[in-house]
């Protein structure tokens, strides 16, 4: 029996503005959202749009507001230029909340506020990304180590945790039309997500958390940034971005700007681990690639 349940898009019927766009005529908001993912590159990515003549900088790359509600919607748009009093012709902004992407409100946050902006979100080898996010944790004291073992207990009790549970969320795709989205799952079946359950693992599943955005804005408005390729070729990723953006290519842009973010990968990872992790990520990996219609050389380092 095949279920069908609501698109993922809704338009309200109601009068009035629903864009904040709408609301606040006057301002210069963002019509670029780097909408993901953390631990990826955004912070490099970020910088260089900070850099370029024609973008207005809101003083911070994550304000937020978006699947975070960090702030009220007035607040968030004093941060924008008002273009009464600051000259805002061929200038754009754009907000770098990327972890719109890796929240249950970010995607519907986004649709309403911004259903017209270019969606860019930065992809990275996931068994990095994870092992990155390890790291991190530690440095700010959320783990409690940062030893080799423990990151082996972590991956090691979560991986057939995520092999059932994704098992189980492909079965029920194929029971809905349209096939569920990984929130709407989550919602369905009431599973709990912890901090560790999220970002260690289904938050490097690219194509389940940007199924949602993929459905509802079209394909010419989403970039995607290969970080391989940022990291190895900056100058072409990065030009792709521009014309993307509709940006002009500026002689003058700070190259070096890039290189503030680096992620260079963690040597020191258990073998057995980095073979386990990769294994699992490697469908995924080709989802997104067959989706979109590209490779982003998610096996490389």
């Amino acid at each position: 029996m095949t279920l069908t349940i609501p698109a993922t898009r809704t338009i309200s019927s109601t009068k009035g503005p629903q864009t904040l766009q709408e609301k606040y005529p006057n301002r210069l908001l963002p019509s670029i959202i780097l909408a993901g993912f953390p631990k990826t590159g955004t912070t490099s990515v970020a910088y260089f749009l900070k850099s370029h003549p024609q973008v207005i900088f809101p003083g911070k790359k994550e304000l937020n507001f978006l699947g975070m509600n960090s702030m009220s919607e007035t607040e968030y748009v004093q941060k924008f230029p008002d273009c009464d009093i600051v000259n805002c012709t061929d200038k754009i902004t754009f907000d770098g909340s990327i972890a719109l992407s890796v929240t249950p409100r970010g995607f519907g946050d986004c649709l309403r506020n911004f259903p017209d902006a270019k969606l860019v979100f930065v992809v990275r080898n996931p068994v990095e990304k994870v092992y990155s996010y390890f790291r991190m944790d530690y440095r700010n004291g959320k783990s409690n180590s940062a030893e080799l073992d423990y990151f082996d207990e972590i991956i090691n009790n979560t991986l057939p945790q995520m092999e059932q549970f994704f098992a189980d969320f492909e079965d029920h795709r194929q029971k809905t039309n349209p096939p569920y989205t990984f929130w709407q799952y989550i919602q369905k079946v009431r599973y709990e997500i912890d901090g560790e359950f999220m970002k260690f693992i289904p938050g490097s599943l690219y194509y389940y958390l940007m199924e949602p955005f993929l459905r509802s804005y079209p394909r010419d408005r989403i970039h995607v940034v290969n970080n391989y390729l940022l990291e190895t070729e900056p100058e072409k990723e990065i030009i792709k971005l521009l014309k993307f953006a509709g940006l002009e290519i500026d002689p003058e842009l700070d190259w070096e700007a890039l290189k503030q973010n680096r992620h260079p990968p963690e040597e020191d990872m258990n073998p057995s681990t980095r073979e386990k992790l990769s294994k699992f990520f490697m469908r995924y990996n080709q989802m997104l690639e067959d989706k979109m219609g590209e490779s982003f050389d998610l096996d490389k380092s």
